[in-house]
């Protein structure tokens, strides 16, 4: 239950949406919902608090406007998040604010079908680890999809 999942921040929209990671079917509950179980009693809060965020993959869109979650969570909820994803269209939009992931591993890139038929993916791959590599920490993956 506490992994597995995209974890959606949608700019304008204060619930996060969570989808099946593979299928991308849009689960009936938010991500609060998860937050909401670890707090059933002090010891579980204390074991499970930053589970779901160490478990799942986080997608940011529209990064013209900063993700709020980058400023809501506490450093060490930040530094909890170990992989994200993020649109080709949206990679120019990473600011230094990204930086606050320290310990994200793995960053998903999502490529159009269009853009894989017109551009020379090599390029755009060299551009992309570029701009990520100035972003994150040393240490990263990058997956193209």
């Amino acid at each position: 239950m506490f992994g597995g999942l995209i974890i959606q921040e949608v700019f304008g929209d204060k619930q996060r949406h969570l989808y099946e990671k593979g299928t991308w079917a849009r689960l009936p509950f938010y991500a609060s919902t998860l937050v909401g179980i670890t707090t059933v009693c002090h010891q579980i809060r204390a074991e499970t608090r930053l589970i779901p965020l160490q478990l799942n993959e986080f997608r940011f869109r529209n990064l013209v406007f900063k993700p709020s979650m980058l400023y809501k969570l506490t450093p060490q909820q930040l530094s909890s998040i170990t992989s994200i994803r993020i649109s080709l269209a949206d990679v120019c939009f990473i600011t230094n604010d990204y930086s606050r992931l320290q310990n994200t591993r793995r960053i998903t890139v999502q490529m159009s079908p269009s853009v894989r038929d017109y551009v020379s993916i090599s390029a755009i791959e060299r551009y992309v680890r570029h701009v990520l590599d100035l972003s994150f920490p040393k240490g990263h993956e990058v997956i193209f999809e």
